[in-house]
C-alpha cells in the first residue's frame, strides 16, 4: 500500500473477531473524500459487510467455545469430545480466514479512497473547497435558525407566553438569543474564508502551527548568529 508523502502512514490490522480496521480511526478517509472518489462508497460497504460476516462467525466461535467447556464438564464420550473440539477448531480457522478477507477488502477501500489525492497542493485544495462549501451551509443554517427562533419568540409572546420559559433551563449567560449569537458569531465570522480561497487557488497558506514553528526557527537562528558573533569577537580579542 502506497501512502502519499503528505499524509501519515496508515496502519491496518485484523480485529481478532474476523474483521479488519484502521489501527488509528482518524486514518480512515474522511466522508467528503470518500464521496468524491467513484466506487469508494461501495468499496467501504464491501469492507463493512466482510466485517459483519466476521463478527457473526466470531459470535458462533464464542458460543462453540462455551458449549465445548460445558461438554467437557459432562463426562462425554471420547469420540463426541473429539468431534466437538474439531468443530470448534474449524470455526476458529473460519474466523481467521474471514479476517483475511476483511483485511483485503479494507485494503481495497483504503487504496481506492486515497487514490485521487494527487499532489499535496491538489489535496489541500480539495479539502479547502469542501471546507468552504460546509462553511456556506453553516452560515445559511445559522441564518435560518436565528430567523426561526426570533419568529418563534414573537409568536410565543403573542400567544400569551404559555408554559415554561426556556430561559429557566439555560445557563445564565445563554438566556437570550443575542448571547447565543455572540457565541456563534466568531465561529462563523472568524472563519478565514480568504485563506481557504487562496488554498483552493493553489497557494500554500501557513497554518498557525506552521507560523509558530517558523517564528521559533527564526528566533533560534538569530540566537545562533548572536552566539557565533560573540565567540568570534572573543576569539579576536584573545588573539590581540
Amino acid at each position: 500500500m502506497t501512502t502519499p508523502n503528505h499524509l501519515p502512514a496508515r496502519k491496518l490490522e485484523t480485529t481478532g473477531r474476523g474483521g479488519a480496521r484502521y489501527v488509528f480511526s482518524n486514518h480512515e478517509a474522511p466522508e467528503w473524500l470518500v464521496r468524491s472518489i467513484p466506487g469508494a462508497v461501495e468499496a467501504r460497504e464491501a469492507w463493512l459487510q466482510e466485517n459483519a460476516k466476521g463478527d457473526a462467525l466470531a459470535r458462533e466461535y464464542s458460543a462453540s467455545g462455551k458449549a465445548l467447556v460445558a461438554l467437557r464438564a459432562s463426562d462425554p464420550r471420547a469420540s463426541e469430545l473429539e468431534d466437538a473440539e474439531r468443530a470448534h477448531k474449524d470455526l476458529g480457522r473460519e474466523v481467521d480466514a474471514q479476517a483475511k478477507k476483511a483485511l483485503a477488502a479494507l485494503r481495497r477501500f483504503d487504496s481506492l479512497a486515497y487514490s485521487g489525492l494527487g499532489t499535496p497542493e491538489e489535496y489541500r485544495a480539495a479539502a479547502a473547497e469542501h471546507a468552504l462549501a460546509k462553511h456556506a451551509e453553516a452560515v445559511a443554517a445559522w441564518d435560518a435558525l436565528r430567523a426561526a427562533l426570533v419568529e418563534r419568540e414573537e409568536a410565543h409572546k403573542a400567544a400569551g407566553s404559555p408554559g415554561l420559559d426556556w430561559r429557566r433551563s439555560a445557563r445564565v449567560d445563554f438566556r437570550s438569543l443575542a448571547s447565543i449569537a455572540g457565541v456563534v458569531a466568531p465561529i462563523l465570522g472568524g472563519f478565514d474564508v480568504k485563506a481557504l480561497e487562496r488554498t483552493v487557488d493553489g497557494e500554500h497558506v501557513p497554518s498557525p502551527a506552521e507560523r509558530a514553528a517558523a517564528t521559533l526557527a527564526a528566533i533560534k537562528e538569530t540566537e545562533a548568529k548572536t552566539v557565533a558573533a560573540v565567540r568570534a569577537r572573543g576569539a579576536k580579542e584573545g588573539a590581540n
